[in-house]
């Protein structure tokens, strides 16, 4: 499976500029962290970060000897920029992107905001299937906090051979509740392909996803609740 996280920011500065202050940071073990970059243009750029990452672990023997060894290892964030919504886009990235945002909020002198993104995971669905003409249906529903009463909200799934969101619509009945994730399969002229979307902003998809697919889903990614700064 391959995972993309998708975020906002307000770029203070333009992409040739900020490459070079990524260019300025390069990756080293003595360093410990820095960034590769793979391609550079007016109004994007890729590349990567890495964070060196050093544990130190201790064993005991049979005989009560106690021995340390050093465990070292690697976390990498694939990353492309752009001028244009989403101006963030990782893929594969870790648990968590803190280290990877402080690095270049430092970097861009603290004139940067990055905003995780809050978006509608059905509308997303609806947007990939419409804007590139594919068929598709939603088979998998999660959603929560939908109120039951004054007191109360729930929490379920809903899963369907079919298109799910014509019950999913009586079951809810306009009442307040959160998409968590939807799982949707689109129908293309390459083949049929899964995919979970999720309200973060993120995606999950299998590794055969041809990147013309991916970049039709980068581009139906709705506007987020939470405007980048």
């Amino acid at each position: 499976m391959k995972r993309y996280r998708f975020l906002g920011a307000d770029w203070p500065l333009a992409m040739p500029t900020i490459a070079t202050r990524l260019k300025g940071a390069p990756f080293s073990d003595e360093v410990g962290d820095g960034f590769v970059l793979d391609r550079v243009r007016p109004n994007t750029l890729e590349g990567r970060y890495f964070e060196k990452i050093v544990v130190n672990d201790s064993i005991e023997n049979p005989f009560g000897e106690t021995f340390n060894y050093e465990r070292v290892t690697y976390r990498e964030v694939h990353f492309k920029f752009s001028k244009s919504y989403p101006q963030i886009e990782c893929r594969n990235p870790p648990r968590s992107l803190r280290v990877f945002i402080n690095r270049i909020a430092e970097l861009l002198d603290f004139k940067v905001a990055v905003e995780p993104l809050v978006v509608d995971p059905v509308q997303w669905a609806e947007r990939i299937k419409i804007s590139n003409d594919l068929r598709g249906s939603v088979k998998s529903i999660e959603i929560s906090g939908l109120a039951i009463d004054a007191h109360t909200t729930a929490r379920f799934a809903l899963v369907s051979e079919q298109d799910v969101l014509v019950s999913a619509a009586k079951l809810i009945a306009n009442r307040p509740h959160i998409v968590e994730k939807v799982k949707v399969e689109i129908e293309t002229d390459l083949g049929s392909y899964g995919l979970q979307l999720f309200a973060d902003g993120a995606v999950r998809m299998a590794d055969e996803v041809p990147e013309d697919i991916v970049e039709f889903i980068r581009n139906a990614l709705p506007e987020s609740k939470i405007p980048a700064m």
